[in-house]
């Protein structure tokens, strides 16, 4: 069986957003769907400015992938710029100097039948980078949360982003103590 192709535009911008919140600088859009295993859902992202788009698969496992380039991107290495294929909450922050049209294809993994899913696009405000009092998308809205914010707990690993040493060190300490212990009792 062939994957069907199920071609759901929405345009982001002020006059066709459905679910508009303003924030003063952003404006929020939320789609909840459900796809058929290894089908694509696309959606079109128009509007320029920094672009934070979250997938969380309420059930069965959606993955995103996005392109500039390609209106239907795909798992395909070449066929996508961005992606996120967790079993959960699926986050991907575009920098606004990324070309628009931005197209977004959700993925229903082919391990469950039905995948429902809720996709949420953010788009901020185009600014001026050069502009020294430009904060753009400092403040992230409601339910957002900065993905730098919680580093070695998020799934860095260990060492966190940057190879904390104290990380290693107190992970380490433990097993390095009972060594010590063991080579105290043969000793005496």
């Amino acid at each position: 069986m062939l994957p069907s192709i199920i071609v759901s535009y929405f345009f982001v911008s002020a006059t066709f957003l459905i679910g508009y919140v303003s924030g003063g600088d952003y404006a929020q859009q939320t789609v909840t769907k459900e796809i058929e295993e290894g089908n694509y859902t696309y959606y079109k992202i128009t509007e320029p400015g920094r672009v934070i788009v979250r997938l969380v698969s309420l059930e069965g496992d959606a993955d995103l992938y996005i392109s500039a380039e390609h209106t239907n991107p795909s798992f395909e290495l070449d066929e996508h710029a961005f992606s996120s294929t967790t079993c959960g909450v699926d986050l991907v922050d575009i920098d606004q100097e990324v070309p628009r049209p931005l197209f977004v294809g959700v993925y229903g993994y082919p391990q469950f039948s039905i995948s429902k899913y809720e996709l949420t696009v953010t788009i901020y405000k185009y600014s001026d980078p050069s502009d020294p009092f430009n904060n753009i998308g400092d403040d992230l809205p409601a339910g957002y949360e900065d993905p730098d914010a919680k580093i070695g707990d998020e799934g860095y690993g260990i060492y966190g982003r940057g190879g904390d040493e104290r990380s290693a060190i107190s992970l380490l300490w433990p097993v390095i103590s009972s060594i010590l212990e063991i080579a105290i009792d043969v000793l005496l």
